[in-house]
């Protein structure tokens, strides 16, 4: 058997995240940098605690010690930390070994065991259902109702509208048991925030907040699954089965937040076909217009191709993402989205508000105009033909 380490070796914050603690004001990233870590934590019987680690930094290795915030005698290191609260010392010796083992990367080190994958789960339950047919995000993302209707049971908002989307990861229920089961779920921000817990402003607003694990956000359909789509946002995957008008009913919506990990999507998938999926069902694979997503996209592309047989239906955005393109559709009346295409609409569109003396008619074309401006850079040329017609001081931007 491995030496234990000392007590004050083991990254405390770490433990306190894998047994059910949440960081308060400061995300994953900011916690890396941050010798201070403050976390809280709700029990069942609705108490509550709020932790301080302090990280105190040496030469060698780094010193890892606590201080309740309520109680000044609960104080120490995790040794201190598990003998005030009864915890296990067998099942912690095992836990000290492993963080050992894994060294401080958290990133290598699971934060969530399935006792807190219950507790965000009675949390998403106990959203209300979202109004899908005045969220603002559906409407500034110009989603339909009636496409994310028969996907209705599955979406919550919180007291503020921020639509909520489950998340689920492959959980090994016993030794010999696995699921497919829901581990966290995503804030879609309807205001983001810009400032961090100092009030600083971020380099890019804070646009979803992540609850408990963050996995592969999906949207089941009540018939037979006979359509997949994988994109790398819920939402643009429900622009996806929109702008190509597929049926909601028998199409699974994927999307992986982000995540370019081929070998999570693998593990995740392989189950899935396995318990959930056909093999006969027809792919479609939408990732962003970036570099990232056009390497992944052949990943994905070679994995359901091995699993199913056939070339996936592949969908290269012409903005950045699906849902830019799905807004550029809806202003210009474009089905399908070039540069040939576009071209000729900002054509048309010049000439249409040269040839109209009806200010309103003006003032509507101009809008679009103005909106298509922040999806897609217009041609400088075409900005300065249409600012000569104009009979006022407008910009485009």
């Amino acid at each position: 058997m491995s030496e234990i380490p000392l007590p004050e070796r083991v990254p405390l914050h770490l433990f306190l995240l894998y047994n059910g603690y949440e960081l308060i004001n400061m995300s994953l990233k900011e916690m890396e940098r941050s010798v201070w870590i403050p976390l809280k934590k709700t029990f069942d019987d609705g108490s509550k605690e709020k932790i301080m680690v302090h990280i105190k930094k040496q030469e060698n290795k780094n010193i890892y010690l606590y201080y309740n915030m309520n109680d000044d005698a609960d104080r120490g290191n995790i040794i201190n930390y598990s003998k005030n609260r009864n915890l296990n010392l067998k099942e912690l010796t095992g836990l000290i070994l492993d963080f050992e083992k894994n060294g401080e990367n958290f990133k290598n080190i699971k934060i969530a065991k399935p006792s807190q994958s219950t507790n965000v789960s009675k949390e998403y339950q106990s959203l209300k259902p979202c109004d899908i047919y005045n969220n603002p995000l559906f409407e500034r993302r110009l989603l339909y109702a009636k496409n994310i209707l028969e996907y209705q049971s599955q979406i919550k908002e919180d007291d503020y509208g921020n639509v909520c989307i489950p998340n689920y990861c492959l959980r090994q229920i016993t030794e010999d048991k696995k699921i497919i089961g829901l581990c966290g779920f995503t804030k879609r921000l309807n205001i983001p925030i810009i400032k961090d817990a100092d009030g600083n402003l971020r380099e890019k607003p804070l646009k979803s907040i992540q609850r408990g694990n963050k996995g592969f956000e999906i949207l089941k359909p009540s018939l037979e699954i006979k359509q997949l789509v994988v994109t790398e946002s819920i939402i643009d995957s429900l622009s996806y089965l929109q702008f190509f008008s597929l049926n909601p009913k028998e199409t699974m919506l994927v999307s992986t937040s982000g995540n370019f990990s081929i070998e999570k999507f693998k593990e995740s998938f392989d189950f899935m076909f396995e318990k959930h999926i056909k093999r006969d069902i027809e792919v479609h694979i939408a990732t962003d217009n970036d570099k990232k997503g056009k390497e992944f996209l052949k990943e994905l592309e070679n994995y359901f191709f091995q699993k199913t047989s056939k070339i996936p239906t592949i969908y290269i955005p012409f903005t950045k993402d699906m849902n830019d393109d799905l807004k550029l559709k809806y202003y210009t009346k474009i089905d399908f989205l070039n540069q040939k295409n576009i071209n000729t609409f900002l054509a048309e569109s010049l000439h249409n508000y040269s040839n109209t003396k009806i200010i309103s008619n003006k003032n509507r074309i101009l809008e679009k105009i103005r909106k298509i401006d922040k999806i897609i850079d217009l041609p400088q040329e075409f900005k300065n033909s249409f600012v000569k017609r104009q009979n006022s001081s407008f910009k485009i931007k």
